[in-house]
């Protein structure tokens, strides 16, 4: 536990001075990981008496007996890895064979995304909150991230684009650098910016630029983070998308960060792609883009049905010449 301590360990101090950016909400995820699955099964058991085979039954025993997912498994893997890995390089423990530990694999679940007609009608019909309306339709247009929208100031919006400079965290204080510390410019239609500058213009009509665009109870702090996502559902419900359906799709509000890369997958390349969404490597945008909507589905159904189905398409022969007989 001590280890993991964002005001007192050794190891976020080291990471500070390396120029790196801990987060006090990974600290305390990590805490909650050892406190949740490690402290009982390892009682008081010291670091040098923990080997390999130890950490590896362990896992087993989260994944088997507890029926952890493979990805719980492994974020346990890792609060344990990253330890280790210090201690080793501090001397505290002499040598650990971290590939004899295995990681956990399994299915894992795929946010879903919604289709562009279901999109559309979503903001058609009546929200609850006018705040939770245009982040939602930020996020279905920018592909930004929920901390990320909720962090916009008045200066950010701008006739062509939106500036992406900073994300929110409660626990880490408030405004903080995006989830790759780097700063974005995001493209907007003029649709979306008329509908923010009548916002502004109704809400903020005395306000500073600086000001939190979505302000929450206090104008220092953004809107409620759960009370967007609340809207959010109510909507799909009115929509005709139930929650039972939206659960078994797994729809959530980072759900338009892979609608938007699925669209522009559609329309643009890699890179143009990645600079909008923020991707600092292609796999994460392969990753979202590779979602297949109804209308692919179709036409890929309607390549098969022409190209595949006996008697249609192309003559045998033409695609597999027949032996000459003898």
């Amino acid at each position: 536990m001590d280890f993991w301590d964002f005001d007192t360990s050794s190891y976020f101090r080291e990471m500070k001075t390396m120029g790196k950016e801990p987060k006090r909400r990974h600290s305390r995820d990590m805490q909650n990981i050892v406190q949740r699955y490690y402290k009982d099964y390892f009682k008081k058991k010291l670091l040098i008496q923990i080997d390999e085979m130890a950490i590896q039954d362990f896992l087993v025993h989260l994944k088997i007996d507890r029926g952890l997912s493979a990805s719980t498994v492994n974020l346990a893997r890792n609060a344990c890895f990253v330890a280790l890995k210090y201690a080793k390089r501090r001397k505290h423990i002499q040598k650990f064979d971290f590939d004899a530990v295995l990681r956990a694999s399994g299915n894992i679940k795929e946010r879903g995304i919604l289709e562009r007609e279901e999109a559309e009608k979503i903001f058609t019909l009546p929200w609850r909150d006018p705040r939770s309306r245009l982040i939602n339709l930020i996020a279905s247009q920018t592909g930004m991230r929920l901390g990320e929208v909720r962090s916009l100031r008045i200066c950010d919006i701008h006739e062509d684009k939106i500036n992406v400079e900073h994300s929110w965290s409660k626990i880490d204080g408030g405004l903080k650098s995006t989830k790759n510390r780097e700063r974005r410019q995001v493209p907007i239609l003029p649709e979306l910016y008329n509908e923010l500058l009548a916002y502004i213009k109704k809400h903020h009509r005395s306000s500073s630029i600086n000001c939190l665009m979505f302000s929450g109870e206090k104008a220092e702090t953004p809107y409620d983070e759960k009370q967007i996502k609340k809207d959010f559902y109510a909507v799909l419900y009115a929509a005709g998308i139930s929650e039972a359906e939206r659960k078994e799709r797994n729809i959530v509000f980072h759900s338009w960060r892979h609608y938007c890369a699925k669209n522009l997958a559609q329309v643009t390349n890699r890179t143009i792609g990645m600079a909008i969404l923020g991707h600092k490597t292609s796999i994460m945008f392969d990753h979202y883009a590779s979602h297949i909507d109804k209308e692919t589905f179709n036409k890929m159904a309607q390549a098969i049905k022409e190209g595949l189905k006996p008697g249609g398409g192309q003559e045998p022969e033409i695609m597999f010449p027949k032996q000459a007989n003898g």
